[in-house]
């Protein structure tokens, strides 16, 4: 995925990973990776739902605060 849109780093939008997304493999496993990261510390910018896409998902950040997607396969 490519964004040419974003180039100041001042905003929650900024330029290097743009997307990376791990797949489970049921409902259950996002909710339940969403609430262990959470448990850890890492903050949960977006709570598990079905997304426009019609993919199940939550997101997350990592240390970086770079957003991880968790998914349903």
């Amino acid at each position: 995925m490519r964004r040419r849109d974003i180039a100041a780093r001042g905003s929650a939008e900024r330029p290097g990973l743009c997307h990376l997304a791990f797949g489970c493999r049921s409902r259950e496993e996002v909710f339940a990776l969403t609430e262990r990261l959470r448990a850890e510390g890492h903050p949960v910018v977006g709570e598990p739902r079905t997304g426009g896409d019609g993919y199940f998902e939550s997101v997350v950040e990592d240390p970086g605060g770079n957003r991880v997607e968790i998914v349903r396969e």
